[in-house]
C-alpha cells in the first residue's frame, strides 16, 4: 500500500516516459527485467499469462470485470490485527523496490527492475549502514563511519506540550521543510526525510513502524559504547541484534497468521537447501512481488484508531495530516500511535479487514492515489490486476498443477469454481450490458488465467473453512515458499555474525532472543527505549475497551 503506487512499488514522481504521441509502444518483455524472476523458472510462451500478451486488451476486459464487482461491507479479521497490514508492507520494501510500475512499463514500451538486491537485510531501514546511507543516520563526528543511531524527529507540537527531552519526543522520522527565502535549492518547497527508504513515509502508519524499528536499534546500540565498542561495532551488533528479532517475528508471528496453516507447517520446517523447495531461484519470483504479496491491499481499514482520542479514515493516514500535501510537516501529537491499537497489547485493537475481492472502497476511491503517469488506472486494484498481467508470469492452471503435485494434501480453486464465480458476478451486477458481454466473452481465458492477485483473494474469500481470516492454499505457498526460502537463508547468514553480537550485549541478548512477535518487539521499546512515562503522547496505553 502506498501513494506512490502499490504494495511493494518504488514509482518516479514524473509521468513514464514512453512512445511519442500517435505511437503505439512496443511491451517489453519482463523476462528481461534484472531482479525478479519466475516461481517456476522461467515460462515458455504456451506457459505464460496470456491476458497481459496486449496491455489495451487486458485494460479492457479486467476494467470491465472490476465495473461489475460488488460493493461489500467490510468485515474485520480479528486473526490479523491493523499492526501487521503495515508490517507487511514494511517487509516488501525490504524485498522489492520497483523503478517502474509494470501496468506502466508495459504500455509504454520501458524496462523496470528490482532495485533491491539482498532481500530480507533490512535495507529499507538502514540502507546498507551509515557509510553507504549516512543520511539515515544521527551525525558522530566528522566521520559517517561514526554514525551508530539512526535518525529520529521530535513530534511537531512537542514543545508546546512540554515536551523537549528524553525518547518520548522522538517518535516521528526526521523531516526537513525548507524554507523558501533565502532559495536553499533551484526547486520550490524542498523537503526532505532523513530515511534510507523514502517509500516508508507513503503512510503515516508505515512510518510508525520504522519509527519503531528505529527506536528499538538505537536502544540496542547505546548499551554498547560504554563496554568499549567502537562505532563501527556498536552499529554491526546493534544491526545483528534487531535482524535476529526482525527474523523471528516474519517467522513466528507474521506469517503463521498469514498463511494457510498446513502450508506454514510445511515451509517452515524446511532448511536452505531442502530440495522440496518449489521455487529455486535466486530473485524474488514476480508471482510473489506482483501477484500474492499484494494480499496487504484487501487489509486496509476504511478508518483508524490511532490513539485515545483520534481516529482518521485511510484517505488521510495516506495523505498526512494535510490530504495532498507531498511535503509533511513534523507530525504532532494527535498523529501518533499508541500501539495496543495496532497489536494484541491489551484491549481490542484495529484489525485488519477480512481478505475477500470486492471493490476494495475506500483505497478505490477516484483520486485517492495521485496520477503517475498520463494512463494511470484510477483504482488501485486496477493498477495490481494490469501489473499482474502485464508482468507475463506463469498462467494461473500451470500454478496450481504445479502446487499440487508440491502439496498433494491441499485442495485448490479452479477454473470451473472461477467460471461459476464469474457467472455470478454478471447475474448479480447492475453493471452495464456492455461490461457484462465483455467479461462473459473473456470468461474461457480467465477461467485459466484470472488475474493472480484476484485469485489469491477469491480462494480465500470462497473457501468456507478460511472465510477471507488467512490466505488460501496457492497464495500462502507463493508467499511461504518465497519468504521461507529467503528467511532460511538469511538467517544462515546471520548466525556467523550472532555469537559476537551475542558476547558483546551479555545478559541482554537473553532478552533480544525472547522476542518472537510484535507485542514482544513494541514491549522491549517502551523498556529499553525509556518510554513508560509519556503521559502526554503515550507508547503502549493499553486501552480498556
Amino acid at each position: 500500500m502506498g501513494h506512490r503506487g502499490g504494495f511493494n512499488a518504488g514509482i518516479p514522481p514524473a509521468g513514464v516516459p514512453g512512445a511519442a504521441p500517435g505511437q503505439a509502444a512496443q511491451p517489453i518483455d519482463p523476462r528481461h527485467f534484472r531482479g525478479f524472476s519466475y516461481l517456476l523458472g522461467q515460462p515458455d510462451e504456451a506457459s505464460r499469462t496470456t491476458i497481459g500478451a496486449d496491455p489495451a486488451t487486458a485494460r479492457e476486459v479486467l476494467q470491465a470485470l472490476y465495473s461489475l464487482l460488488p460493493i461489500a461491507a467490510n468485515a474485520d479479521n480479528p486473526r490479523i490485527p491493523s499492526g501487521y497490514t503495515y508490517l507487511l508492507q514494511f517487509v516488501a520494501h525490504d524485498l522489492v523496490d520497483t523503478t517502474v510500475p509494470f501496468w506502466a512499463a508495459a504500455e509504454a514500451g520501458v524496462p523496470s527492475r528490482n532495485m533491491r538486491d539482498e532481500a530480507l537485510g533490512l535495507d529499507t531501514l538502514y540502507g546498507g549502514g551509515p557509510t553507504v546511507c549516512p543520511m539515515a543516520f544521527e551525525p558522530a563526528g566528522m566521520m559517517a563511519d561514526y554514525r551508530t543511531q539512526l535518525r529520529l524527529g521530535t513530534i511537531g507540537d512537542a514543545a508546546h506540550l512540554g515536551m523537549t527531552t528524553g525518547g518520548c519526543p522522538m517518535r516521528d522520522i526526521a523531516r526537513l521543510k525548507l524554507d523558501k527565502a533565502p532559495p536553499p535549492s533551484n526547486f520550490e518547497d524542498a523537503s526532505q526525510v532523513f530515511v534510507a527508504d523514502v517509500r516508508n513515509d507513503d503512510n503515516t502508519l508505515l512510518s510508525q513502524i520504522v519509527v519503531l524499528f528505529s527506536i528499538v536499534h538505537n536502544a540496542i546500540a547505546a548499551k554498547l559504547p560504554h563496554r568499549g565498542y567502537g562505532s563501527q561495532a556498536c552499529f554491526a551488533h546493534a544491526r545483528t541484534a534487531v535482524l535476529a528479532m526482525y527474523y523471528a517475528i516474519i517467522r513466528k508471528d507474521l506469517m503463521q497468521r498469514l498463511l494457510h496453516e498446513t502450508v506454514y507447517d510445511v515451509v517452515s520446517a524446511r532448511t536452505a537447501d531442502d530440495p522440496a523447495w518449489l521455487w529455486h531461484g535466486e530473485q524474488v519470483p514476480l508471482e510473489f512481488t506482483h501477484g500474492a504479496f499484494r494480499v496487504g491491499h484487501a487489509m486496509v481499514r476504511p478508518f483508524y484508531q490511532f490513539n485515545a482520542g483520534n481516529i482518521f479514515p485511510v484517505a488521510e493516514v495516506l495523505g498526512g495530516p494535510v490530504l495532498g500535501d507531498p511535503v509533511r510537516d513534523p507530525l504532532p501529537a494527535i498523529w501518533i500511535v499508541e500501539w495496543a491499537r495496532f497489536f494484541e497489547l491489551g484491549g481490542v485493537p484495529n484489525y485488519s479487514l477480512k481478505l475477500a475481492m470486492h471493490q476494495q472502497l475506500p483505497l478505490d476511491f477516484v483520486g485517492i492515489f495521485n496520477p503517475i503517469a498520463a494512463n494511470s488506472p484510477e483504482h488501485l486494484t486496477m493498477r495490481d490486476w494490469l501489473s499482474a498481467a502485464n508482468a507475463r508470469m506463469w498462467r494461473l492452471d500451470r500454478l496450481i498443477e504445479a502446487a499440487k503435485s508440491h502439496y498433494p494434501a491441499l485442495a485448490f480453486m479452479e477454473g470451473d469454481a472461477i467460471g461459476t464465480w464469474l457467472q455470478d458476478v454478471v447475474q448479480q451486477s447492475l453493471g452495464t450490458a456492455a461490461a457484462k458481454a465483455t467479461v462473459m466473452q473473456a470468461t474461457p481465458l480467465l477461467k485459466t488465467d484470472l488475474p493472480l492477485p484476484l485469485y489469491i483473494l477469491l480462494e480465500a474469500q470462497l473457501d468456507p473453512l478460511i472465510a477471507g481470516a488467512h490466505m488460501g492454499p496457492l497464495g500462502s505457498i507463493i508467499v511461504g515458499e518465497t519468504i521461507f526460502r529467503r528467511l532460511t537463508t538469511e538467517e544462515e547468514e546471520l548466525g556467523r555474525s550472532v555469537p559476537a553480537a551475542a558476547q558483546a550485549l551479555g545478559e541482554d541478548w537473553d532478552r533480544i532472543k525472547s522476542v518472537g512477535s510484535m507485542p514482544d518487539l513494541v514491549r522491549l521499546a517502551q523498556d529499553w527505549g525509556n518510554l513508560k512515562d509519556c503521559p502526554q503522547v503515550p507508547f503502549i496505553a493499553e486501552p480498556t475497551t
